[in-house]
């Protein structure tokens, strides 16, 4: 009960503040007592000392600055590089190359057609690849010759 009592006091204070500005006119009011001198209806715009706001011949809307602006300096490079000295990796061996290697795809095509069932690969990186396979119901490891697609080696498990 006390705190609303002392918030409409200060309500009350603060629009007896207010109320006279409404009661002098001009732009607030809604009357046509608007000095051309006076800021509440002609403001200068925004960045321009002095100037007024109503210019003769003014479109009413923005207009860039006539005057060029000063080129900007060039950016410097993003990355200029590793310093001297920096260690850089070997690169990696030529049999990496997707140019000179078969596909994995194609090396289990090639065990399949040599007579070996339920190929599955095992590694397909490097220079040889494995596949895990069945030949005449015997469980095998097949290696495979990444660039030429040979089949170099069977082994048994």
């Amino acid at each position: 009960m006390i705190r609303s009592i002392a918030l409409s006091a200060v309500m009350a204070a603060t629009l007896a503040g207010v109320a006279p500005a409404f009661a002098q006119g001009g732009a607030v009011s809604g009357g046509a007592t608007c000095s051309s001198d006076s800021l509440d209806c002609n403001p200068r715009p925004r960045g321009i000392p002095g100037a007024s706001h109503e210019v003769p011949g003014d479109p009413g809307y923005y207009r860039p600055d006539p005057r060029p602006r000063p080129p900007r300096p060039p950016h410097p490079p993003y990355y200029p590089g590793p310093p001297p000295g920096y260690y850089r990796p070997v690169p990696p061996p030529y049999y990496y190359y997707h140019e000179d290697r078969i596909s994995c795809r194609e090396a289990r095509s090639i065990v399949r057609s040599e007579g070996f069932r339920n190929v599955k690969a095992i590694d397909c990186e490097g220079r040889q690849y494995q596949f895990r396979a069945t030949y005449r119901g015997r469980r095998v490891i097949v290696i495979v010759s990444s660039r030429s697609g040979d089949i170099l080696d069977v082994r048994y498990r």
